[in-house]
């Protein structure tokens, strides 16, 4: 498998934590002895409240807005001592005074109407039973610890908000300094002090003594009222990261979030609706924020983190939506269990899912949890809403009340659709959330089809970033190739994007030889691609390293040929030139001399003769400058000795002139007639190649081995197979070639020489030697026209 590259920006938020960092400054300390006194006079209301005498039932209040909105109706004995009370009654009256009286007089904070309760232990309550006044002698109980702790222990939501505490303060002592830490401690804190006066919900002994029923109900209503709501406002603007309003005005702030409501309440004479339009507006102004953070928050950190606080709350919503349709009682009462277990488990979630957002956001693979918790989340709906709707249409379709039967054949057509659900539900969250990351063999058949229609090289690049983005959803995909002087992105998936700060990339080649690099940046608000993501994107990049070198080829035979053609231009040019300027005013200049020479040869013959001198070398000149311009044409050397000879002569004259390194020369015995061009092209290879090693390589022997097959040698000339291939190769033990030399000037010539004959050039370097290997098909002139004649 390639390696890749990661390429990312610093992320401060994704540091380790220091330990400076986790020790409690001033204000750290402020927080969390606040936060454990808050809890410990809770504790000391609740334990004032249970030394005094109660009837030990529980209650419940008539509807709102009925005649009973304020009436007692009791429920259940929890004590569980012999009382003369039943379920259902209603109070009237304690010692003659109504419910009424009392509750007026424990709103206004007067002096208790009954001051010698404490040392009761009996009271007359006057109760409605069955429509008819009853008046009964009511015994009184002090409650005890195992009574206290059983209905604390046998409690969910006073369990849940236990452990919600205990996770507040593990992450505040982890992240001291953490803003969105401190508020998830406040929250929890304020949940947990609210629960643990409602251990034992106030009743009579508290309506009784107004200051006790002050104190429980500001420590229930009043925290749940007023300090809750704006609490999940402030965690909203500082989770995951603050809004900058509240890093330049933190106090503000806070001072603005808890302040409010209690100015309304004084403005409007505290009116019950300021309460719940508050706690609204709260929650508005938090969805507001949790939208403004889902849509500007891209550091991968901080979408990690709200992903894992978006699993919580989906948690709490399900859990919402089950405890609705379960009123509507289409359950079975193994349903209605399961889901009572449920209660809890669900309402942990936002807490805990909060913490981990906090403190190991990496700990899971969030985006696996994601996905199976919208499968399964979105499966629970299915399923619900299925049962649901058969149960009321065969109850309907039968015309009986008796759901039993109806129960039975809905619960037996959902189990049959469970399994083929599940598996849809699987596949359409995974594409909607990652692509086609789970069907590899997708994406490359797609990737193939894609490039099957493709013919230009710039269609099969834009394909190739097309068919990727796509299917995997990724929002940036490009590809550079190694012969850019600047690296930059062709056909990027995302017109118009910027390449994002983190980047994977991941290298192209063919046949061990590096063409390309494929970029690629994870799906918005990811920080890094898991092993699925890897192996995908491996073996996709493979595939396309093929595709991405046939449209190099492409694109460099092109090239080649455009270079050809300017280089044949340039060369007529510069004939043109050297022909114009230099070898035409000399033969003009001999000829006027030549003139002049016969009109002086009678008149002046010493004048003459030395003239004659002159255009004599004049001519010297013009045979020097025709033989240079032949020389430039071709190597005269190749016509005089050959191939091999010339590089024979050549290493020759280079090992004389340099002392090293020490040439070693493998060449054909019999002389070997080659196409001009493939002899130009070997020969001039050799001699870059040879020169590269005397001054770069630092190397003692350089071996020259030039292979041509042959079919026989008649008189010392041999005859080339056909379809026979020249392979040149240059060795040398020198000290190799470094990585950011391999697209040199010197080597790129000889790679566009053998590339422009059909051939290819291999570089092998390393810290014992290069090799240098070059292989051009021969094609002699006659086949060559033959072949022209072909395509025409």
């Amino acid at each position: 498998m390639a390696a890749s590259t990661h390429i990312t920006s610093p992320d401060p938020a994704a540091a380790s934590v220091t330990p400076d960092e986790r020790r409690l400054n001033g204000s750290s300390w402020t927080i969390l002895l606040i936060g454990l006194a808050l809890l410990l006079c809770s504790a000391a209301q609740l334990a004032y409240r249970l030394t005094l005498p109660t009837d030990g039932w529980s209650f419940t209040s008539g509807a709102i807005g009925s005649e009973m909105q304020d009436m007692v109706i009791y429920d259940t004995n929890l004590i569980g001592q012999p009382s003369s009370l039943q379920p259902g009654d209603f109070l009237l009256a304690v010692e003659g005074y109504t419910s009424r009286q009392l509750l007026t007089n424990a709103e206004s904070l007067q002096a208790p109407l009954i001051d010698d309760w404490p040392s009761r232990t009996t009271a007359r309550y006057t109760v409605q039973r069955g429509g008819a006044s009853v008046t009964l002698d009511v015994p009184l109980y002090r409650w005890q610890f195992w009574d206290v702790a059983r209905l604390a222990l046998g409690n969910p939501l006073f369990l849940v908000a236990l452990v919600s505490g205990a996770a507040g303060l593990f992450v505040f002592l982890k992240r001291p300094h953490d803003r969105s830490a401190r508020v998830l401690f406040v929250l929890t804190t304020f949940v947990l002090t609210a629960y643990i006066s409602e251990i034992v919900y106030w009743g009579v002994p508290e309506i009784i003594h107004p200051p006790v029923f002050f104190v429980a109900g500001l420590f229930s209503n009043w925290i749940y009222g007023g300090l809750i709501a704006p609490t999940v406002l402030l965690l909203a603007l500082t989770f995951p990261r603050p809004k900058r309003f509240v890093v330049g005005h933190p106090l503000r702030v806070i001072v603005a979030v808890y302040g409010t409501l209690p100015l309304l309440l004084i403005i409007f004479n505290f009116q019950a609706v300021i309460g719940w339009g508050w706690t609204a507006t709260c929650g508005l102004l938090s969805l507001v924020s949790v939208v403004h953070t889902l849509f500007t928050a891209n550091d991968p950190v901080s979408r990690a983190q709200l992903r894992w606080a978006g699993l919580g709350f989906a948690g709490v919503a399900l859990n919402i939506l089950l405890a609705a349709t379960n009123g509507f009682g289409f359950y079975p009462d193994s349903v209605q269990q399961l889901l009572t277990l449920l209660d809890p488990l669900l309402q942990l979630a936002f807490p805990i899912a909060l913490a981990v957002a906090i403190l190991r956001y990496r700990l899971f693979d969030i985006d696996l949890i994601v996905s199976r918790a919208l499968v399964y989340g979105t499966l629970t709906l299915c399923v619900i809403g299925l049962y649901v709707g058969l149960v009321t249409y065969l109850g309907a379709l039968f015309r009986t009340e008796d759901t039993l039967i109806a129960s039975l054949i809905a619960t037996g057509l959902v189990a049959v659709a469970f399994q083929p659900l599940r598996v849809w539900l699987q596949r359409s969250i995974t594409r909607w959330l990652f692509g086609q990351r789970d069907e590899p063999y997708a994406v490359i058949a797609t990737l193939g089809r894609q490039l099957e229609t493709k013919l230009a090289p710039d269609a099969v690049f834009g394909a190739i970033v097309e068919t990727i983005g796509q299917s995997l959803k990724l929002p940036f995909v490009a590809i550079t190739l190694n012969d850019e002087a600047q690296p930059r992105a062709v056909f990027p998936h995302a017109s118009g994007q910027q390449p994002p700060a983190q980047l994977q990339r991941l290298p192209l080649s063919y046949h061990n030889q590096p063409i390309g690099i494929l970029l690629v940046a994870p799906r918005t608000g990811e920080g890094w691609f898991n092993d699925a993501d890897q192996k995908l994107l491996h073996d996709v990049a493979r595939q396309a390293g093929i595709a991405v070198y046939a449209a190099r080829m492409t694109v460099d035979v092109q090239r080649s040929r455009e270079r050809i053609v300017i280089a044949r231009e340039e060369e007529r040019r510069r004939l043109r030139r050297d022909l114009h300027d230099g070898l035409g005013p000399q033969l003009a200049s001999q000829t006027l001399m030549l003139d002049v020479i016969a009109r002086q040869l009678r008149s002046d013959p010493d004048q003459a003769a030395a003239m004659l001198l002159t255009v004599r070398e004049q001519t010297q000149q013009a045979v020097s400058d025709i033989r240079d311009l032949i020389y430039g044409l071709r190597p005269p050397v190749l016509d005089d000795v050959g191939l091999t000879g010339a590089m024979e002569e050549f290493t020759e004259r280079f090992g004389q002139q340099h002392g090293m390194p020490h040439f070693i020369l493998r060449l054909p015995a019999a002389h070997t007639p080659l196409p001009a061009a493939v002899e130009v092209a070997a020969y001039r290879i050799m001699q870059e190649a040879v020169t590269n090693v005397v001054r770069h390589a630092h190397a003692s022997v350089c071996e020259v081995r030039l292979d041509v097959p042959l079919a026989g040698a008649v008189g010392g000339v041999a005859e080339t197979l056909p379809g026979a291939r020249l392979v040149l190769e240059v060795i040398d033990n020198g000290i190799g070639i470094r990585t950011d030399r391999l697209s040199g000037v010197g080597l790129q010539s000889m790679r566009e020489r053998s590339e422009e004959l059909g051939g290819h050039l291999a570089i092998e370097t390393g810290a014992d030697g290069t090799r240098i290997r070059v292989v051009v098909p021969i094609v002699n002139e006659g086949q060559a026209n033959d072949d022209l004649d072909s395509d025409r």
